[in-house]
């Protein structure tokens, strides 16, 4: 077992904000983009420090102009801090034209596929994100082609003497959610197979399905983080798309040399408390 005082990097996922034009709301309820300024303003209170933000798709609601312009406006100096993921109601052009970090990794309607060598933490691990793009324009389910899976195999291939975290949108398994599975990732068994070729991996996290949930998958574990904006309703029985009156929550990822442990919390501050016999210790 991993010392808990050992190094580890600290990732906090931020999906799905869905963002509208400046000053719409949320199906006239939720208001998303100051959802996403709180979820920011989180993630810089805690301690440990952050060492990366990743954002897993679904930035916008519409991947219009007007959205990316408020999402910036809302991102402020965050912009050029993340890790981006394309999510299905993104625009991979838009997308390369409001982050710069972006800029340069294909051309403006290709996949956005590309990986990021992390920062050394003092610990003598090297660790790498491998950023798959499982959007398919003007689809809102998923899917990954013999191209796509070649080009994940390709990065895999090149990054065997590091640990690496898969980051995607759709998660390649069924939630039991059905009105989420409709919409779900086509060639996921694909990539599962190609990812029982590596040992190195620590897992794939996802966007998309406006929850937490995890399963196995391909040798390792995928993970589903929790929505920013509304987290969808957890019905296992079949009912029509429905959300919860839950708050916005992001996952947190601890990733020592040992292990890749996920939590999640809310957007709002916690407020701990300790009961009187840790007290007295």
């Amino acid at each position: 077992m991993s010392n808990p005082a050992s190094p580890a990097l600290v990732i906090a996922q931020l999906s799905d904000p869905h963002i509208f034009s400046a000053g719409q709301l949320m199906e006239g309820r939720v208001d998303t983009a100051e959802h996403l300024r709180q979820a920011f303003r989180e993630v810089d209170r805690m301690q440990p420090a952050v060492n990366c933000v990743l954002l897993t798709g679904d930035l916008v609601n519409n991947g219009t102009p007007q959205e990316y312009a408020n999402l910036s406006a809302v991102m402020g100096s965050n912009i050029n801090r993340v890790v981006v993921v394309a999510g299905n109601h993104d625009d991979r052009s838009e997308l390369r034209s409001t982050f710069p970090q972006l800029q340069g990794i294909g051309s403006a309607y290709e996949p956005l596929h590309y990986a990021v060598d992390l920062p050394s933490i003092g610990d003598d691990v090297d660790r790498s994100i491998v950023v798959l793009d499982t959007t398919v324009p003007g689809l809102h389910g998923g899917e990954l082609d013999e191209g796509d899976l070649r080009w994940l195999y390709d990065a895999l291939d090149l990054r065997r003497d590091r640990q690496v975290l898969i980051a995607q949108h759709h998660p390649p398994y069924l939630s039991g959610i059905d009105f989420m599975d409709d919409y779900c990732l086509k060639g996921a068994s694909a990539e599962a197979e190609v990812l029982q070729l590596f040992t190195n991996i620590v897992g794939v996290v996802c966007g998309h399905l406006h929850r937490p949930s995890i399963a196995a998958f391909g040798g390792t574990i995928a993970v589903t983080a929790p929505s920013t904006a509304a987290q969808v309703s957890p019905d296992l029985n079949g009912g029509v798309t429905a959300y919860t009156n839950e708050p916005g929550m992001f996952a947190v990822h601890r990733w020592d040399a040992g292990s890749f442990v996920t939590h999640f919390r809310t957007i709002e501050p916690l407020d701990a408390w300790s009961p009187s016999w840790a007290l007295a210790k």
